[in-house]
C-alpha cells in the first residue's frame, strides 16, 4: 500500500502489490510480477457480461 490505513481506511484502495503462496502480482491487473512474469489468466468470472440487443416488447 501507499499509505497506511491505520490513518486513513482509505489507504486500502492504493495496493500496489499482492503476495500468494510466493508469488508477486501487480494490485492494479493482478499479473504475475515474480518469479515467472505473465498477464492474469482470463477465466470465465473476468469477462464482461453478454448485453441484450434484442427489443423488449411490452
Amino acid at each position: 500500500m501507499d499509505g497506511n490505513p491505520l490513518v486513513n481506511i482509505r489507504n486500502t484502495n492504493t495496493i500496489r502489490y499482492v503476495v500468494k503462496n510466493g508469488r508477486l502480482y501487480d494490485g492494479n491487473t493482478l499479473d504475475e510480477i515474480y518469479p515467472t512474469p505473465r498477464k492474469m489468466d482470463v477465466g470465465s468470472w473476468t469477462k464482461e457480461v453478454p448485453k441484450v440487443t434484442t427489443e423488449v416488447k411490452q
